[in-house]
């Protein structure tokens, strides 16, 4: 994603992903109503903050923090490649750096 504006059509398209999942997950609608998972990478720009980067794409903190390895909010900087999935939830692995890895190869260019 290039920018962070609610007008960017990958903002509009995670945000959406992101509204089915949590509704098909916290309802009785089939697992298959599920939008596959998919990530998204954005940089991070002078003017952004975490905060920001949440509100703006409709994520949550542990999302965000254990898909791209984060001890806390404060540890992103301009120029820092973040990885944003469209589906909200913890990322784990035993073998953390080998799981960043994966989820960078399979990240949504668009």
């Amino acid at each position: 994603m290039k920018n962070l504006d609610y007008n960017n059509q990958s903002v509009k398209r995670l945000r959406e992903d992101i509204k089915n999942n949590l509704k098909v997950s916290i309802s009785n609608l089939e697992r298959s109503e599920l939008t596959s998972l998919e990530f998204y990478r954005y940089v991070v720009k002078k003017e952004d903050n975490f905060f920001k980067i949440m509100a703006r794409t409709g994520m949550d903190i542990d999302t965000i923090s254990s898909v791209n390895s984060l001890a806390s909010p404060y540890d992103i900087y301009p120029g820092m490649e973040l990885l944003i999935p469209n589906m909200r939830g913890v990322y784990d692995s035993d073998e953390r750096e080998n799981s960043f890895l994966i989820r960078k190869k399979t990240f949504q260019k668009i």
